[in-house]
């Protein structure tokens, strides 16, 4: 032992000695300061316990309760407390016929941990914890752990491996009725009465010797004053009361005037009906997970019935008591343990472990009960504590719940929680039925209780889980590098798609085409990018995002080589055309990765980057293509573009991850993130399917979605706007060849003029969108409308419009292509705006069809084909030919391979 730690050990010792110095004679007067002196005990203890010495306490803990349930089933206990003097080994076999050497060896364990007094070789004497284990209370108290819990507590280990380490959340299928073939508590004490009378003794003596509730918590004054004077009126409701302790306490402590006092409980649980009504004491058969009959009552009173069940079934028990609160006169009296959110006692701790493995409930810390309670419209107004602390044998603490309107904030790491009263109401469903979506709430008279971000004003959007699987609540990192994951993928389609324009000419020199002809591949490719994203869409709604982008980026990595490789037209045509299909998946399910990942203050900017990839991708195709064709073959630009497609393909695999999580569902009933590798090849989405839509369901969405009049509209005017850039993207290089003269290289520097102006929007509508969405929201008392998000588009019209007409006329007359470039960059800059603004609107005014309403720009099953579209009609209808073309390509193909 080093000097340092020396030290340390004798400041504590001295710290000890001197607290010791301040306790009075009798040390069992002063609880809290014996309480101290223990910890500081229990510290020093374990400053000077070896590992190893630690681990071995750990391997003989079931030891101890063994002999002393040895001890006290063969009544060794009873003999040597019974008279005085100590007792041999011999004495002990003698009174109960047992071998003096099996009493030795048991006493060996009971002396070494203070049970018993050792006073010679094989000579005891009782303790006053011998004593107490006489007690019949305390007797049963420790056959129930043993005998009842014991299994249990066994089984638990195995118990959460097989169900996947999640919190037991049933008591039909808890760890009890595991270890019990099915039975749970309650049905085991019904089946074995005796087993139900050592649990009803241990606990009641294992309350006997503490306060009185009406001890702890102020009835007469917060109970028995202001009360209704009516014959009716009802001052308290003991739920699930029992034998009715709790109201005797009561009247026994009070004089109440008025009102009357209901005792609740299930028909076999109810105290002597004649007897308590003798005490004023009114007997109802009542289940607490039905509607509460006693409505308006004074104030309605839990004992040690929370800690029983597990969240869900207490919120459903305490709504059913909320409901029939009158706002403002009723109050919630919850007399349980409150554990503290840090340093909690070991038995505060074995008794948290002890409800988990019984009934699969719990021991709740401040917090947690603040969290729960707010669920369900209640605010925590007071807690009284005993004095007893949580080292005692029972620590019930008094919670005081009122149904008043004040709002307390309580923070937690990233997330804060405003707790009020009233039913929690998902600001989503709100936004959804059209009364706007509440962001801001300092502004907002909802009684819910809301998440916010850090600011601690924005609401969350949707309101996330508390399970950690929740994409909502994976960290900034990882989310991001799924989204980084999504752009690369949705960066390849019209990447690939566009590369083929200027390639045209020197493919069709090498078939032996015209570039027209060649150009109907184009002309597939592109349209089938559209066509991709609708399959993509309904397949991710009934299988899942991860896998169907995996195995279309399998696919389109496949066609990609396949088209580099051909050697003749047809074998570059079918590839060419199913490429686009395949490609298309992360344009078809962006929108979906984005909304179940991120918030809805926080789409605009994540959309804005998505777009920028969309935006981007068909320019930076034809800049390196243009650029390779001066010194390489054709098909160097689709070997680039194979290469791409496999790293976006490595990278879905090496991060990607599913997003989808029903968060309608309960913790307990989401389905188990246990494989990476299952997960990515889909198998268990596959397995999980019953939990999402059928497959007609999906199927149905996108066409129902389609044929909301909103979506429509919003689609004829991106329709009408895309189409523009898909038209001049197509045909660009040979109207620049045509009208300037430009060879490849030129071609491919001419492409800088778009590049710039989509780099340019994305870094001003990484501001613009918000900074208007918060103006709008500030003149809407909190409040943000799916429409607002148009208003960008009256920023974006001037850009439009001057620049398609300034590129029309430079075109036609042959202006410097200076000109002819900034007009280019006009428009280009004008479509990305209205992309992110259009994108931005649908999802927010659909966000449970994020797919169906998300391939704006070409990324949305809808709107995708609306602008491919537009677009094959700005290229003279060649879609049309697309479909004469692959048929006779495939003809042709079949007729070779046969």
């Amino acid at each position: 032992m080093t000097s340092t730690t020396r030290d340390s050990l004798l400041h504590s010792i001295r710290a000890l000695l001197a607290d010791a110095e301040k306790i009075p004679d009798d040390i069992f007067d002063d609880h809290a300061g014996r309480q101290s002196l223990q910890r500081q005990i229990s510290g020093l203890k374990n400053a000077t316990t070896t590992p190893f010495e630690r681990v071995a306490e750990l391997c003989f803990q079931p030891h101890q309760s063994a002999a002393v349930k040895v001890a006290l089933d063969g009544k060794w206990l009873e003999v040597l407390a019974d008279g005085p003097g100590p007792k041999s080994a011999q004495d002990i076999a003698s009174a109960i016929g047992a071998e003096p050497e099996l009493i030795a060896r048991i006493m060996m364990v009971l002396t070494a941990t203070h049970i018993v007094d050792e006073r010679g070789p094989q000579t005891y004497s009782s303790t006053p914890v011998t004593n107490a284990l006489l007690d019949p209370g305390w007797a049963d108290a420790l056959r129930h752990f043993f005998e009842h819990c014991g299994p249990s507590m066994i089984n638990l280990p195995g118990y959460l491996r097989r169900n996947g380490y999640r919190v037991p959340q049933d008591v039909k299928t808890g760890p009890f009725a595991d270890a019990w073939g099915g039975r749970n508590t309650w049905a085991l004490y019904e089946d074995e009465p005796e087993r139900g009378r050592v649990f009803n003794s241990g606990m009641t003596r294992w309350r006997q010797g503490t306060a009185m509730w009406t001890d702890t918590y102020p009835a007469k004054s917060r109970l028995c004053e202001n009360i209704e004077k009516s014959d009716d009126a009802v001052l308290l409701v003991d739920i699930g009361g029992g034998r009715g302790h709790v109201l005797e306490e009561f009247v026994k402590d009070t004089t109440h005037q008025s009102g009357r006092l209901i005792l609740q409980d299930l028909p076999a649980a109810l105290g002597d009906a004649e007897s308590l009504s003798k005490q004023g004491i009114q007997t109802m058969a009542y289940d607490f997970f039905t509607p509460q009959p006693v409505k308006g009552a004074k104030a309605y009173f839990m004992r040690n019935i929370l800690h029983d069940w597990p969240d869900r079934a207490c919120r459903e028990i305490l709504s059913n008591t909320a409901a029939a609160m009158r706002k403002g006169y009723s109050k919630l009296l919850i007399d349980e343990i409150v554990l503290p959110d840090i340093n909690v006692s070991p038995r505060g701790a074995f008794l948290d472990l002890s409800m988990m493995a019984l009934e699969t409930g719990a021991e709740r810390s401040s917090r947690q009960w603040h969290d729960m309670l707010a669920s369900v419209g209640l605010r925590i107004e007071k807690i009284w504590s005993t004095d007893a602390g949580l080292d005692s044998p029972n620590t019930p603490c008094m919670m005081h719940m009122g149904t008043g309107t004040h709002v307390v904030k309580e923070p937690q790491s990233a997330i804060n929680y405003t707790e009020t009263e009233g039913p929690i109401l998902d600001p989503e469903l709100r936004g959804n039925d059209g009364e706007g979506y509440i962001l801001e709430v300092n502004q907002i008279g909802l009684n819910h209780c809301a998440k916010t971000a850090h600011d601690g004003q924005t609401v969350l959007v949707p309101q996330p889980s508390d399970a950690p699987d929740d994409p909502l609540n994976w960290s900034q990192t990882r989310k991001h590098v799924v989204l980084a994951t999504i752009c690369a993928c949705t960066f390849l389609p019209d990447y690939g798609s566009v590369t083929g324009a200027i390639t045209l000419i020197p493919q069709a020199a090498e078939y032996g085409k015209t570039p027209d002809e060649v150009n109907h591949s184009q002309s597939g490719n592109q349209f089938m990018v559209g066509a991709g994203g609708v399959v993509a869409v309904m397949l991710s709604a009934f299988f899942g995002r991860l896998p169907v982008l995996l195995w279309f980026m399998v696919i389109a990595t496949a066609t990609a080589a396949g088209q580099a490789g051909s050697h003749s037209y047809n074998g570059f045509f079918v590839p060419r055309v199913l490429n686009g299909f395949f490609a298309g998946a992360a344009q078809g399910s962006g929108l979906m990765f984005i909304k179940d990942m991120f918030f809805l203050h926080e789409h605009a900017r994540k959309i804005n980057i998505w777009q920028a990839s969309v935006i981007l991708s068909p320019y930076l195709g034809p800049l390196l293509a243009s650029f390779m064709l001066t010194r390489l073959s054709w098909r160097w630009p689709f070997w680039i573009y194979t290469i791409e497609t496999a790293g976006c393909l490595l990278a879905v695999i090496l991060w990607g991850d599913e997003t989808f999580y029903d968060r309608r569902l309960p913790i307990e009933k989401q389905p188990l993130r246990q494989s990476p590798l299952l997960r990515l090849i889909g198998v268990e989405q596959w397995r999980s399917r019953h939990l999402r839509n059928g497959f007609g369901e999906a199927m149905m969405r996108a066409l129902r979605t389609i044929s909301r009049p909103v979506v429509l509209l919003a689609n004829f005017y991106y329709m009408f706007t895309f189409a523009w850039v898909v038209g001049i993207n197509a045909t660009l290089a040979l109207f620049l060849t045509s009208a300037y003269g430009f060879g490849p290289k030129q071609i491919g520097l001419f492409f800088f003029a778009p590049i710039v102006a989509t780099i340019l929007a994305e870094a001003i509508g990484h501001y613009l969108h918000d900074t208007l969405a918060t103006i709008y929201i500030r003149r809407h008392r909190g409040r943000l409308e799916p429409e607002a998000r148009l208003s960008v588009i009256y920023v974006a019209l001037p850009s439009l419009l001057t620049g398609l007409v300034i590129l029309g006329f430079a075109l036609e007359r042959k202006w410097h292509y200076m000109i002819t470039a900034v007009g280019w960059g006009m428009y280009v800059f004008g479509t990305m705006v209205v992309s992110v603004s259009i994108s931005a609107y649908l999802l927010d005014a659909y966000p449970k069809e994020s797919g169906e309403v998300g391939e704006v720009g070409g990324q949305d099953w809808c709107v995708g084909l609306f602008r491919d579209a537009g677009g094959g009609v700005c290229r003279g209808g060649a879609s049309n030919c697309c479909f004469a073309g692959l048929w006779e390509a495939v003809e042709d193909v079949g007729k070779e391979a046969f």
